[in-house]
This record gives structure tokens, C-alpha cells and sequence, in this order.
């Protein structure tokens, strides 16, 4: 436990309090480009992924809509932080965003500290806008599981369809296509970081043969409550 502690210390604690002294500059900021960013989109519906929407509920409210509905996809963080480590482990590309940052700290590069840093720097801030919007705003936010999404897709969807209030629509879930791949897999370095596989499986491997038990144990305090 003492170890555990010290873990906590070192890469989440310290690291939010660096982080958490900018976030009364931006997390309520009034955002005056938002209708102008918008002003050229017909469609009545507008879908715009980002981390930090659970956490700022208020000013969506005041610039875009007086019910905004946030969808948050769910899933536990030993599983994420495997499939990061997994494709890492598949390219061995030596320039991938993880070991870089690893080799600038002078850190040995293994999946103890690969861990660490992706919940340090990528990860432990969208878990905080996640966990504040849920703990504030939790009629605005919709939470699909990954498991859910993975087992049981057709109801999945339909409770989303539901949640937004709009009609619903048949899916294909084995033979989807990758509308929205993104270039900037050479930029992190990790080949086929965003792709998206043609049938909706849960295809992942088991995170304690990845990360160690250790650490699935530590992560386990993280996952979601709600």
C-alpha cells in the first residue's frame, strides 16, 4: 500500500496540482469564438469530440445551448493504457510519443514508466473533467461502456439515440468503414493509433499479462464510479 502511495504521489498528485493552477484560467473562461466557429455549419445537429466538455458544462450552456447532452465513452484505464502499449509493442517504432518523452526524462523505457506517463500527461486530466462532470452535470452526460458498446452494440446505440433525443439509425457493425483517420498517426509515431476495425470486437489483450498485476491494481482506483 505504502508503494501504492508513493506511485500516486509522484504521478498524479504532484502532476495535478502543476496542471491545476491554470485550470481556473480556462475550464469557466467565456469563449467568444465559439458562435463564429459554428456560423457555417447547417445541419441542425452538431457532434464535437473533446476531452474537456464534461467539465464545462456552464459556458456551453451559456454560448451553445441551454441542454447540451455530452457523450463520454468509458472504459477502465489498465485497458487503455494496454491497448496504448500494445500497439507500441506491435510497431516498435523507437519515435513513438511515449518512449520519446521516456528517453527526454533520462527514464528507462518499459512499460512501468510507458504506464505512468500516459496517465501523468495524456490521461488523468480528461479523467478529472470526466469525473467532475459527472459528480456536477450528470443529466447532461450520457456514459457508454466500452463493454457495452462492444457486446451489445445495437442497444448501445439505441440508448444514445435516446439520451439525444433524435431518431434513431440502423448501424452496420461488420463492415464499418474509417470515415475520420487521422494523418497525424506519424506525428505520435504509433502506426494504426486511430484506426478503426471493420467489425466491432473486443479484440484487446489481458492488461495483467501487459502491464503487470501491480498496476492494474493501482489503475483500479481511477475507473470510473457512477
Amino acid at each position: 500500500m505504502e508503494q501504492f502511495q508513493d506511485i500516486e504521489k509522484e504521478h498524479v498528485i504532484n502532476a495535478y496540482n502543476i496542471i491545476a493552477e491554470k485550470f481556473s484560467e480556462t475550464r469557466g473562461k467565456p469563449w467568444d469564438w465559439i458562435e463564429s466557429f459554428y456560423k457555417n455549419i447547417e445541419e441542425p445537429i452538431i457532434i464535437d469530440k473533446h476531452r474537456g466538455w464534461p467539465r464545462n458544462v456552464v459556458p456551453a450552456k451559456e454560448f451553445l445551448s441551454k441542454n447540451p447532452k455530452i457523450i463520454c465513452t468509458n472504459r477502465r484505464v489498465c485497458e487503455v493504457i494496454t491497448s496504448y502499449i500494445t500497439l507500441i509493442e506491435r510497431t516498435n517504432h523507437k519515435d513513438n510519443f511515449i518512449d520519446k518523452e521516456l528517453r527526454k526524462r533520462n527514464k528507462n523505457i518499459d512499460n512501468y514508466n510507458r504506464s505512468m506517463l500516459l496517465w501523468e500527461k495524456y490521461f488523468s486530466d480528461p479523467y478529472r473533467s470526466m469525473v467532475e462532470g459527472v459528480d456536477k452535470f450528470r443529466n447532461h452526460i450520457h456514459i457508454v461502456e466500452y463493454d457495452d458498446l462492444t457486446s451489445n452494440p445495437k442497444e448501445t446505440m439505441k440508448k444514445i439515440y435516446k439520451f439525444l433525443e433524435i431518431d434513431e439509425y440502423s448501424h452496420e457493425f461488420n463492415n464499418i468503414k474509417n470515415a475520420c483517420a487521422e494523418d497525424k498517426d506519424i506525428e505520435w509515431g504509433i502506426k494504426g493509433l486511430h484506426d478503426i476495425r471493420s467489425t466491432l470486437k473486443k479484440v484487446s489483450k489481458d492488461p495483467e499479462e501487459v502491464i503487470g498485476k501491480k498496476l492494474v491494481k493501482f489503475f483500479e482506483r481511477y475507473d470510473l464510479k457512477y
